[in-house]
């Protein structure tokens, strides 16, 4: 996103500054603003005089940063990250260049904060973790399903074969099924006999 708004406003804000457009440029941040990551958007001419500021009292000042200074001076774009009064942010800083010139005509500055993204991703896990606790709650059922169809019962079934089993009076007619119990009950006529 960052990316996006350094090539694709940037140009925006730079053709408006160059053509002194002063409503095309508020309409342009206008449009930023309505962002909920952009929490800041400070636009400053070649001579560093704040030309757009959420504050009316500081247009026409001059803005003292070393990031925009940087960014004029070497004709790159800077992002840096920060931590504000909502928590983790990113300032990118863009220069704002046009054809034909070889420094910069300004600069903007904007402040993104990581808080739309974070709530994001905090509904995401607890949506998620939601998900895991039912899927294993559903995988434990299935799993008490079987384990009751294939190890209990047999398990019970074995134990009244031998419950049936008495050596005093004991008579080889246990039933030989082709299945595992035919097989056990074999196994204790050949014992009996």
């Amino acid at each position: 996103k960052a990316s996006f708004i350094n090539t694709f406003y940037a140009f925006l804000i730079s053709d408006a500054l160059s053509r002194k457009d002063d409503v095309t440029l508020q309409q342009v941040i206008n449009r930023l603003e309505e962002d909920p990551e952009i929490t800041s958007v400070v636009v400053v001419d070649d001579t560093g005089e704040v030309r757009y500021h959420i504050d009316p009292e500081k247009l026409g000042t001059e803005w003292k940063d070393a990031q925009l200074q940087k960014a004029m001076d070497t004709g790159d774009g800077i992002m840096v990250p920060f931590t504000n009064s909502g928590g983790r942010a990113l300032a990118l800083v863009s220069p704002l260049k046009v054809q034909g010139r070889a420094r910069p005509l300004g600069a903007v500055r904007l402040e993104f904060t990581y808080r739309h993204i974070a709530d994001q991703l905090a509904k995401f896990q607890s949506s998620f973790r939601l998900s895991v606790i039912g899927f294993m709650s559903v995988g434990v059922g299935v799993m008490m399903i079987f384990v009751r169809r294939w190890v209990t019962y047999p398990l019970e079934m074995t134990g009244k074969a031998i419950d049936m089993l008495h050596l005093s009076t004991a008579e080889a007619d246990f039933p030989e099924s082709p299945d595992e119990f035919g097989l056990l009950y074999k196994a204790l006529n050949d014992l009996v006999l």
